[in-house]
C-alpha cells in the first residue's frame, strides 16, 4: 500500500505536494501570488502520516520559511505553532538540520502566532503553561529536553514582547 500526501486545490484537482516541495528544494520555485495556494499546501504536508515523507516535508517548510513574508509568513505562523506544540519531538529531531537563524526564525513564528492568538498581555500564564506542559510531556533524551526549555523561553520572551507592543 503506497501512501501519497496530495492536496485537492479548490479546483479539485490533485495536486502533488511531493512534487512541488521538491521544486522548492531545488530553487524552481519561489513564491508569489499565483502559487500561494499551493505553498499553503504544501505547508500543510508537513503533517502527513507517512514517516518517510515527514522529514522532507520538514525541509520543504524550513526552506519555505527562509523567503515568506506577507500572507505566506502569517500562513506559516500558524503551521510553525501547530507543528512545534503538536509535533514536539519531531520539530525537536530536525533541528539539528537547521541553518543558522533558522531555527531562531521558527521560534519567532511561534511566537507570532501564539501572540496573535492570545492578543491579551493577561494570557501570559496560559501560554507559559502550555509551553511547560510540551516539557512535562516530552518523552525525548535529556539533550532534546534542554533544547526545549531553551526553545520555550525564546517563545516565551518574543510571546512577551509581541503582546507589550
Amino acid at each position: 500500500m503506497f501512501l501519497f500526501c496530495t492536496s485537492i486545490l479548490l479546483s479539485q484537482k490533485v495536486f502533488d505536494t511531493k512534487f512541488f516541495g521538491q521544486q522548492i528544494l531545488d530553487g524552481k520555485v519561489s513564491y508569489d501570488d499565483g502559487n500561494e495556494e499551493k505553498m499553503f499546501q504544501t505547508l500543510d504536508s508537513l503533517f502527513c502520516k507517512a514517516k518517510d515523507d515527514k522529514f522532507f516535508y520538514f525541509q520543504v517548510a524550513n526552506r519555505i520559511q527562509r523567503f515568506s513574508d506577507g500572507a505566506l509568513s502569517e500562513y506559516f505562523s500558524g503551521v510553525a505553532r501547530k507543528y512545534y506544540m503538536n509535533c514536539t519531538k519531531d520539530f525537536l529531531e530536525n533541528t539539528s538540520e537547521m541553518k543558522a537563524g533558522d531555527l531562531d526564525n521558527w521560534l519567532k513564528q511561534v511566537a507570532f502566532d501564539l501572540a496573535a492568538d492570545a492578543q491579551d498581555i493577561s494570557k501570559l500564564p496560559d501560554i507559559r503553561a502550555a509551553l511547560e506542559k510540551l516539557l512535562t510531556d516530552c518523552r525525548s533524551d535529556e539533550t532534546k529536553k534542554n533544547l526545549l526549555k531553551k526553545c520555550n523561553a525564546t517563545v516565551y520572551k518574543q510571546v512577551e514582547a509581541n503582546l507589550k507592543d
